[in-house]
């Protein structure tokens, strides 16, 4: 994680790692779209369209891996 995103995280107060890794992955998500949106993509559809859902992915089940070990 980058120090920038850090000084963000403290300045809205989201000190929770969970919290700060799924908000990175809604995050890189988003920039996935834009890259592949357009006229002319950055990037083709058919490679951020999976790139995209493996972050959700992995940012889902480290939330639900962390709920069952609360519960």
């Amino acid at each position: 994680m980058e120090p920038v995103a850090l000084g963000f995280f403290k300045a809205i107060g989201m000190f929770n790692l969970e919290d700060q890794a799924v908000a990175c992955a809604k995050a890189a998500g988003r920039m996935l779209a834009i890259a592949s949106g357009g006229k002319k993509p950055e990037l083709e559809p058919a490679i951020a369209k999976p790139l995209a859902m493996a972050a959700i992915t992995e940012s889902y089940k480290s939330a639900c891996v962390e709920y069952a070990f609360m519960a």
